[in-house]
């Protein structure tokens, strides 16, 4: 926190079987925008063990780029569980 973050967090490192869905329903219907990292290849994207072998926890940390505001998404464009994407690196 003492970097300027926000929030820091670790979970294990399993294949977010239900993100991945959504991802590729998203994909699909050409909601991805321009989100190459997370909608390229869903399966890795939503998979640690893909980018690291082994892994068995990922850490996600968020910063604030300025005050809170509430989410502004359109209700017809309902994003992935969380509400928005997740850049995982296996740890």
């Amino acid at each position: 926190m003492a970097a300027g973050l926000s929030a820091v967090g670790v979970a294990g490192a399993e294949p977010m079987h239900d993100t991945r869905a959504v991802l590729t329903r998203r994909k699909a219907a050409g909601l991805s925008g321009g989100m190459q990292f997370t909608y390229r290849n869903p399966a890795r994207s939503t998979d640690p063990a893909r980018a690291l072998a082994g892994a068995r926890a990922r850490s996600c940390s968020m910063s604030s780029a300025g005050p809170a505001q509430p989410c502004q998404r359109p209700v017809n464009r309902p994003g992935p569980p969380g509400g928005g994407a997740i850049k995982d690196r296996g740890a």
